[in-house]
């Protein structure tokens, strides 16, 4: 089989195992599917410290975020009309991704704070990462959906902005994200679990090819 079709059917396997997670297993299986993916990935990919600071911090954040989210449906939510509910749901995930795309984009100069007293680890957080570049592009592309879909939610629901009925009403069709929200979160997550496992793939080849001219 040639890499490019064992890839594509990572990413579909990847695709429909994040759509079942998210719309039929409950939070614990969730958050210990996402966390023993997001860690089998890791150790497969060996000894790349940068490697493992993203994965971490990638998993920690959608731990964080179903937590988060989870405990205001169930606590907070009823009080909510379903305008300010979607807000916040879908500002929440907005803002979880944009703090993961942050946190790719300034790697460097935010890990080189955390190991500020660890001379040591200097050289290696400021190599370039072969997982930095692919998994920025998915959580750029995380943020778009979540963007859009917290615009589309204040367009549909402008009538309870202030905006004259008359003119909000052309708006109330407008529900293509609302509709398929799941299902485009559900593709975005297989699409980093297979770009976390293609990039685990090359650092283990790097690292083998390394350990192997160290050898010689």
């Amino acid at each position: 089989m040639r890499p490019i079709f064992g890839l594509a059917a990572v990413c579909v396997g990847a695709i429909l195992t994040s759509n079942a997670m998210l719309s039929y297993l409950p939070l614990y299986l969730n958050l210990t599917g996402i966390v023993i993916a997001i860690f089998l990935i890791t150790k497969f990919a060996g000894n790349d410290f940068n490697f493992q600071s993203v994965s971490t911090v990638v998993a920690g954040a959608l731990v964080l975020e179903l937590l988060v989210l989870t405990t205001f449906s169930q606590l907070l939510e009823p009080s909510f009309s379903n305008f300010h509910a979607n807000s916040v749901h879908f500002g929440a995930h907005l803002l979880f991704d944009f703090l993961v795309l942050y946190f790719i984009q300034n790697r460097r100069s935010i890990m080189l704070k955390v190991y500020s007293n660890d001379k040591s680890k200097h050289s290696e957080i400021l190599k370039s990462s072969v997982i930095d570049s692919p998994l920025y592009g998915v959580f750029l592309l995380f943020c778009i959906i979540d963007l859009l879909s917290f615009i589309e939610n204040i367009v549909r629901n402008m009538g309870k902005l202030g905006v004259a009925e008359e003119f909000a009403a052309k708006f109330w069709s407008w529900q293509f994200f609302y509709n398929n929200y799941e299902l485009l979160k559900a593709v975005l997550l297989g699409l980093m679990f297979m770009t976390l496992f293609a990039c685990a793939y090359i650092a283990n080849k790097q690292s083998k090819r390394m350990e192997a001219q160290g050898a010689v």
